[in-house]
């Protein structure tokens, strides 16, 4: 939970690279945590990285479904949700 909190406080002061460093160390050890694979897919499309925007992003779906309507009213991945399978 801390991570996830963390992760997203950057992502609201726009510091997408701190934000996707914090959640790939997170990652190393809550690998099936949706909500921090959801906010590496925020992170990278902040960063213009879609390809790695959608990778993060199917795998948040994959963990947990309903993430997917919170991916489509989040401004960072409109352009992204739509490349899911």
């Amino acid at each position: 939970k801390g991570y996830i909190n963390l992760t997203t406080a950057y992502l609201r002061q726009n510091l997408a690279a701190e934000a996707r460093e914090a959640c790939l160390r997170a990652l190393k050890t809550f690998p099936q945590t949706a909500l921090l694979h959801y906010n590496l897919a925020c992170a990278y499309a902040l960063e213009d990285k879609s390809q790695k925007a959608v990778d993060s992003l199917i795998q948040t779906v994959n963990l947990n479904p309903d993430l997917k309507s919170l991916a489509q009213e989040e401004n960072a991945l409109k352009g992204i949700v739509s490349q899911l399978p």
